[in-house]
């Protein structure tokens, strides 16, 4: 006999699964073997049974019944004999309400963990086990460490899961640095408690993914500190994806001394622009990283040092630094002129860039986003003339472009686009005309330009008859409308696919009368007016999101403030 609280438990059978043993086989992967599951069922039925006369005593204490002081009875039910013999010997005074409960919580947590040892999960093969933990994993490209997200949260759940994800390589190949900053100069040492969290940090993650190769992100000060370029530099032949912060006092980013042959995509954001010596150590990097395919530059100042690289192999190109027409075409005779590869690009300039676009020949572009102030109509017009690319993205920023012209412009590529967004400034004309919205319209005759399009983004771009927009929208929604006459009934009817996400100002989409076309499936992501923030989406569209994600509709954002162009998280 033992005592838990003040309330005796019965003595266990010598060969039933003790607290102790069922802690130690919770702590073991995998499920308990055959000739271990009959003592899990005899230490099941033990405490349920325990349980069961646990609460029949709670019970008699909360309501007390006529004939309770047959100690043989309890509500009715007969008691089992070592209870009937503890009642005997024991002063009921002694053992208080409390007490039962608290037993009766320790039978419970038992209980949970014996049927722990049993829950199918356990019985899945590791590869399996290794799956859905891959799925927990947040969706961004680099993992932000959080307790309450994988992987962190999955070595949490469990002693078992703890040592099966520990174990998993690939579920700690990701990482994002954040929130160290210093404003010391480049003489004064950083903190030592940030020094250390950060070493302890890279170290504890990066050495459970064995030889897998490795993505790493920087929006902090980091690379101020050895220990992170020792780390860049020890895994230089395992970066995958690097994205990284260069500070004011950064004079060593990457070593060009070493070969970076898993990097496929990079990431650079300049605060002050890159010294000679940082730009020669970049170009270096970037000639000994021949998986190279997509590159970023974010830069806020004037970069008087083009960089080089292998730009023939680039499929992503985004460009949004002040880098002059001059330096462009310095880079750009350096290659092909014409990149074969290139999928994506984004062009951010307060000149001219007519130079740079007849410079260029992409026929295999997909995505073109143009932040510009002027409009090199004719050089555009024979990029796409001359590239004969399958534009799937047209987005334009504040180019200051007429009907006329949009519509050229469009017609070189409308039998491809998917998505379009316009944005025009205040001072700019508005493209968006009652002429621009019957070609876009589907009336069920004659040709509609732009039939694939299923994303359209207007932000203060739209001069038009009230409700044209709303009909031109409805008409890419609902089937065609019935032929005018017989005559046309034998001609075909132009394929048009449905238009699924329109994005605009929430005070446009209302003034347009757009918010009924939900009821039809339109999704509409809306921002403010006031200051561009994003307005959350119901959980309708959210749902809609999804569901056009898989089947593999991506939805993407532009900030022609930073220049950042990517895909938004927000579905």
């Amino acid at each position: 006999m033992h005592w838990v609280n003040n309330v005796s438990l019965p003595p266990m059978p010598p060969l039933l699964l003790s607290s102790e043993e069922t802690w130690q086989w919770l702590r073991r992967s995998g499920p308990p073997a055959e000739d271990e599951l009959p003592r899990i069922a005899d230490a099941l039925q033990f405490h349920e049974a325990h349980l069961h006369h646990l609460k029949a005593e709670i019970d008699a204490r909360l309501d007390p019944a006529p004939g309770i002081a047959d100690v043989g009875k309890c509500c009715g039910l007969s008691l089992p004999r070592w209870l009937v013999k503890r009642r005997k010997r024991t002063d009921p005074a002694l053992i208080t309400l409390d007490d039962l409960r608290k037993t009766q919580k320790n039978a419970l947590a038992e209980i949970k963990s014996l049927r722990s040892l049993l829950a199918p999960i356990r019985r899945l093969p590791p590869e399996l086990l290794t799956e859905i933990f891959m799925h927990c994993l947040p969706r961004q490209r680099f993992i932000r460490p959080a307790p309450d997200q994988a992987p962190l949260l999955l070595a949490q759940i469990c002693a078992a899961w703890r040592l099966a994800s520990i174990s998993i390589p690939s579920l700690w190949t990701s990482l994002e640095l954040h929130g160290f900053e210093t404003d010391t100069m480049e003489d004064d040492p950083p903190p030592e408690e940030d020094t250390q969290r950060i070493n302890n940090l890279m170290h504890t993650w990066f050495s459970r993914t064995e030889d897998c190769p490795l993505s790493l992100s920087v929006l902090d000060d980091s690379l101020l500190l050895p220990s992170v370029s020792k780390k860049l530099d020890d895994f230089a032949g395992r970066w995958q994806h690097l994205s990284l912060l260069v500070s004011e006092h950064t004079h060593r980013c990457l070593d060009p001394s070493y070969e970076y042959s898993s990097l496929e995509s990079f990431k650079l954001h300049t605060v002050e622009g890159l010294d000679e010596v940082l730009v020669h150590d970049l170009s270096g990097t970037m000639f000994n990283a021949p998986k190279l395919t997509r590159f970023i530059w974010e830069n806020v100042v004037p970069q008087f040092t083009p960089l080089e690289m292998i730009w023939e192999n680039l499929t992503y190109l985004t460009l949004s630094t002040p880098m002059t027409i001059q330096q462009c075409l310095e880079i750009l005779p350096s290659c092909s002129v014409s990149l074969p590869e290139l999928k994506s690009l984004v062009l951010c300039s307060s000149e001219d860039i007519y130079p740079v676009l007849n410079a260029l020949t992409l026929p295999n572009l997909r995505e073109f986003v143009l932040n510009i102030w002027s409009w090199p109509h004719t050089s555009i017009l024979d990029m796409f003339h001359r590239s004969r690319c399958p534009l799937e993205s047209l987005n334009l920023y504040h180019p200051p472009l007429s009907e006329v012209q949009l519509l050229e412009c469009l017609e070189r590529v409308h039998t491809t686009l998917i998505e379009l967004t316009l944005q025009s400034s205040a001072d700019d004309g508005l493209p968006i005309t009652d002429a621009v919205l019957e070609r876009l319209t589907n009336t069920g005759v004659g040709e509609v330009l732009c039939p694939k399009l299923q994303v359209i983004a207007m932000y203060q771009c739209i001069r038009c008859t009230e409700g044209r927009f709303a009909d031109m929208v409805r008409s890419r929604l609902l089937p065609s409308l019935p032929r005018a006459s017989p005559i046309a009934e034998d001609a075909p009817r132009p394929s048009v696919d449905t238009l699924k996400v329109v994005e605009m100002y929430e005070e446009e989409v209302m003034a347009l009368g757009l918010l009924p076309l939900r009821n039809l499936g339109l999704v509409f992501k809306m921002y403010s007016l006031e200051d561009g923030s994003s307005i959350e989406l119901n959980q309708e569209d959210v749902e809609r999101l999804r569901e056009l994600k898989e089947h593999g509709l991506v939805l993407k954002v532009y900030s022609p403030v930073t220049g950042h162009y990517g895909e938004e998280d927000y579905y």
